[in-house]
């Protein structure tokens, strides 16, 4: 990874669009080490339990080696992870809600692991849907801003009654929000 001695950003993404397509490619080559989630296993609550946990450790050793992590459940709209977790939907009869709610939900768990085992100070969520459940599952119930990093999205100061997750910097975009160097921008701050 190139991304040594850059502060450190735990990053997770539900998104499926073309920008966040572009921006997860920007961020393979500049110090951040993807990590494909499979979001099939979201349909069944045991094996998305494992999944989280599997990420999770993934994560925490990227982060280890000097790599930020991206958590992410598809790397653009044609990915094949798309289809396969709406079969496995359909499989066992979980609706899209409960699927894309179990996937944002998992996705912040995901990183709440991650950072309260590394001490990690900052994350970001892509994905508006994955954004809402991801920040419910972290225990923030406000944000304060601290920076812009593109319109309508913004580098936050979070707010929780949890003392380890009160004060995390902390971003939410939809999928089609910023440009290409979008993930490292956060890392940055800027």
């Amino acid at each position: 990874c190139s991304g040594a001695g850059k502060s450190r950003v735990v990053a997770a993404s539900g998104s499926c669009s073309p920008v966040t397509e572009a921006q997860l490619a920007w961020a393979d080559v500049h110090g951040f080490s993807l990590i494909d989630v499979d979001a099939a296993q979201a349909a069944d609550p045991a094996l998305w339990e494992a999944e989280i946990g599997r990420a999770a450790d993934l994560a925490v050793t990227e982060l280890g080696q000097g790599c930020d992590p991206v958590l992410l459940t598809a790397r653009g709209p044609d990915d094949p992870a798309i289809a396969r977790a709406s079969e496995a939907a359909a499989r066992t009869g979980t609706t899209p809600q409960t699927l894309n709610a179990r996937i944002g939900d998992g996705l912040g768990r995901m990183v709440d692991a991650v950072l309260r085992r590394t001490g990690t100070g900052r994350a970001l969520f892509s994905g508006g849907d994955s954004s809402g459940y991801a920040t419910k599952a972290l225990g923030v119930f406000a944000l304060e801003a601290i920076a812009p990093l593109a319109p309508g999205a913004a580098l936050f100061r979070a707010r929780s009654d949890d003392p380890s997750r009160d004060g995390l910097e902390l971003t939410l975009k939809g999928g089609q929000m910023g440009g290409p160097d979008f993930f490292g921008r956060v890392r940055e701050g800027r």
